[in-house]
């Protein structure tokens, strides 16, 4: 079976990892260059937060967690920075989606396999001293920071290693089924494929409706509110 991923951001290149691992060997067509700033993939890390009351996510995040350990490590450090997360405040504060008590959220984490504790505030204070504590803290040492620029290049090389290929500064114009297949209209001409799988983030729509009846998709949506206390800790880097 001859597949192509359109996209060759995390989304993309992900997939076509785990099609290798399936035996596969797809073609990747990337319309930027590798490393690019135009969509959402870039920069040194991201945000690894497992404090979500929603059920579905939590659920994804365990098979998420059985990817980044199969990644592993680059360099000698892992992809996924397990350094931990501490959860505190008013439901709202922790977002629209994760407006559950905490101890609920400790429950549905530690039900999946994933650690969670319950602190009181004077403990907190104790282990965090640079931190005000008003009342029960969650904290998890499972979550952290992904190295997000060195997993792409993990996934990329992974990819490559197993067969597949990935094709840079390519922009695809169109995507075209028939009966028996799939053309994927590019600037360099014309893949052919049985299957196609587009993960072009917020092109979606724009590559999507150019190609007319593209088949059957699947589409999900969320939306994450941060912030609420007026003051937010981050992770910062150079990314």
């Amino acid at each position: 079976m001859r597949i192509v991923v359109v996209g060759g951001g995390v989304m993309g290149l992900a997939t076509a990892w785990q099609l290798t691992r399936r035996g596969e060997r797809p073609i990747v067509v990337e319309r930027f260059a590798r490393g690019h700033h135009e969509g959402a993939s870039h920069g040194e890390t991201r945000n690894d937060n497992n404090a979500y009351g929603d059920a579905h996510y939590l659920d994804l995040l365990a098979l998420a967690r059985e990817g980044w350990d199969a990644l592993g490590e680059v360099d000698g450090e892992p992809l996924l920075r397990r350094h931990g997360l501490v959860s505190h405040g008013p439901g709202p504060a922790l977002g629209a989606a994760n407006r559950a008590p905490l101890a609920e959220l400790a429950d549905a984490l530690t039900a999946r396999g994933i650690p969670a504790d319950l602190l009181d505030g004077a403990e907190a204070a104790r282990r965090w001293p640079g931190m005000r504590f008003e009342s029960t803290v969650l904290y998890s040492r499972d979550a952290g920071v992904a190295r997000a620029a060195a997993a792409l290049r993990e996934l990329e090389r992974r990819t490559v290693a197993a067969g597949g290929e990935v094709r840079g500064n390519t922009r695809v114009a169109a995507i075209a089924p028939d009966a028996d297949g799939v053309d994927v209209v590019t600037d360099a001409g014309v893949l052919r494929a049985d299957v196609v799988v587009a993960t072009v983030g917020a092109w979606t729509e724009k590559l999507l409706g150019a190609s007319g009846d593209a088949g059957p998709a699947a589409t999900g949506g969320g939306v994450t509110r941060g912030g609420g206390l007026g003051i937010q800790p981050c992770w910062r880097d150079a990314g």
